[in-house]
């Protein structure tokens, strides 16, 4: 049976610490502990501690609960235990006490009355009523159309590189500063064959390796195996 919230924590190998505490929800066997595994949208300060750890760190779930209320409540029970950074009380870079937002919660039907009444009418639509036919009609454009996610689809290479793109070179955020650079600020060239790649996740697949390996080679802390340098 799927437990659907959980606790979870994040360890870093260098001094065997406990940085993050977290909380997260299970809505499909496909995508178990998502939450606990991603390193999208976390704070400034969990970032610059991976990035201290070469990206590396142990994830552990601690906790599984069938109540949100109670997930919510040993959330802040193990944050107050562990303590938090910026409060000067202990490792933690969470920045709240925990039980923060709505999460887990429904909300009620008053409230949602309420929030549509603020920003139904400012949209075009609102009020009015598409036929049968020109829903039909919609559907079947959204069908049709390159840029339509499928269930199962994933995203199209073009699509992807795309999204590089808008990260590459001068226009990530860490371009120019000084420290140890963000993976996907650095400017890779293949001695072998002068190509050059910019971010090491395109460099590590044309080298066969892991993103992490080769961060380790270029940054100094392995013997690099590759013909991949940092330019300068």
């Amino acid at each position: 049976m799927l437990t659907p919230y959980y606790i979870y924590r994040h360890i870093r190998p260098d001094k065997d610490e406990v940085f993050y505490i977290g909380k997260g929800t299970n809505r499909r066997n496909d995508y178990l502990y998502e939450r606990a595994n991603a390193r999208e949208n976390r704070n400034m300060f969990w970032n610059r501690i991976v990035a201290k750890c070469n990206f590396l760190y142990d994830v552990d779930i601690v906790m599984e609960f069938d109540s949100p209320d109670e997930c919510v409540a040993k959330e802040k029970e193990f944050i107050a235990l562990y303590g938090r950074a910026d409060c000067h009380k202990g490792t933690l870079c969470n920045l709240t006490d925990g039980g923060d937002g709505s999460w887990g919660r429904i909300m009620p039907e008053s409230q949602r009355e309420a929030q549509r009444l603020r920003t139904g009418g400012k949209h075009p639509n609102w009020g009015k009523k598409f036929s049968d036919e020109l829903c039909k009609k919609l559907s079947d454009a959204q069908l049709r159309s390159p840029l339509a996610m499928k269930k199962g689809n994933k995203l199209p290479e073009w699509w992807k590189d795309k999204i590089r793109q808008t990260k590459f070179g001068e226009r990530n955020p860490m371009y120019g500063k000084t420290g140890k650079l963000h993976h996907l600020s650095m400017t890779i060239r293949d001695t072998s064959t002068g190509e050059v790649y910019y971010g090491v996740p395109s460099a590590a697949e044309a080298a066969g390796v892991s993103k992490t390996i080769l961060y380790q080679y270029l940054d100094g802390t392995r013997i690099n195996k590759t013909t991949m340098v940092r330019e300068k």
